[in-house]
């Protein structure tokens, strides 16, 4: 069972707006409006059998925290402008996201899963190209430095994703309130 810890966005008309622009970029596939997450650690495949004990550290990792807002500013690539392979958004919430993956990051360790090597960058994956394009950026340029919307995060997920010929399709394992 394939799996990985995430924030589900709801994009406001400002990302929407952004995403309908990237379908002109040749070559990308743009993420549906309906799937915006923000994946805060992807675990890969996992026995069904752990996703108690994996929903159990993400309860732990949210202890004591509240719901905060989060806020989608400019826009990216990874891994640098002379080969794009991912699009996204800027990720600003006060340190919130990165307070969490730390101390799900030391839970899952005590647990026996394998550190996580690249340190956490909070983004939000809006496209992903086929091939490596540098002029994918050059019509999003009006897009760097905006504002593209927030929203009030309440909730952190355990997801399970099925990959399928028209992508894949992502469902809750187990929702834990903030």
């Amino acid at each position: 069972m394939r799996l990985f810890y995430a924030v589900d966005v709801e994009p406001g008309e400002r990302l929407r707006s952004l995403l309908r622009e990237m379908r002109s970029i040749p070559g990308a596939k743009v993420m549906s409006p309906d799937s915006l997450h923000i994946t805060l650690r992807f675990l890969g495949d996992q026995d069904p059998a752990m996703t108690t004990e994996l929903c159990q550290a993400l309860e732990e990792a949210v202890e004591g925290e509240g719901p905060f807002e989060m806020a989608f500013r400019s826009v990216g690539c990874f891994p640098g402008e002379h080969r794009p392979r991912v699009l996204w958004a800027g990720v600003e919430d006060g340190g919130a996201l990165p307070r969490i993956v730390e101390r799900l990051e030391r839970r899952l360790q005590d647990m026996g899963l394998p550190g996580e090597a690249r340190p956490f960058r909070p983004h939000l994956t809006l496209a992903r190209l086929k091939r490596p394009d540098p002029s994918a950026m050059d019509g999003l340029s009006s897009w760097k430095g905006e504002e593209l919307g927030s929203m009030t995060v309440s909730a952190l997920r355990l997801k399970s994703s099925v990959l399928a010929p028209g992508g894949a399709r992502h469902e809750d394992v187990c929702v834990r309130s903030l």
